[in-house]
């Protein structure tokens, strides 16, 4: 059997995230132990839609957690590192250098390009 991967875009997570804390029968830590363990995680769309210090706190954490954990982790972003720190250090400024060290030293970076792939298609 093959590898469990989970792609998700981190608004979608967050959103989840969040639904959980009114349904009884799945908590948030649960919610969270599955991005955290699974053998990859594809995570779309860090750094869009409004962030609040809590997305930060969730995003160092399931950064960190598979840091620690050496799993595999592919994190897409229309920002660079120094951007998505920027968007992040609005605000988080702690977190969010916490998180762009380990995405530093976890990551090759691979730079895309600025055309919208969707308008070529």
């Amino acid at each position: 059997m093959g590898d469990e991967v989970i792609f998700t875009d981190f608004p979608s997570l967050l959103e989840e995230l969040k639904s959980s804390f009114d349904d009884k029968a799945v908590t948030a830590d649960s919610v969270l132990e599955k991005y955290l363990t699974c053998e990859m995680l594809i995570l779309d769309d860090v750094g869009t839609g409004f962030f609040r210090d809590w997305g930060v706190a969730v995003l160092h954490q399931l950064i960190n957690g598979r840091y620690n954990a050496e799993l595999r982790t592919i994190i897409t972003s229309n920002y660079d590192l120094a951007g998505l720190q920027s968007r992040l250090s609005m605000q988080e400024e702690y977190a969010a250098a916490r998180i762009i060290s380990r995405l530093k030293e976890m990551s090759e970076i691979v730079y895309m390009g600025e055309e919208d792939w969707r308008e070529q298609h």
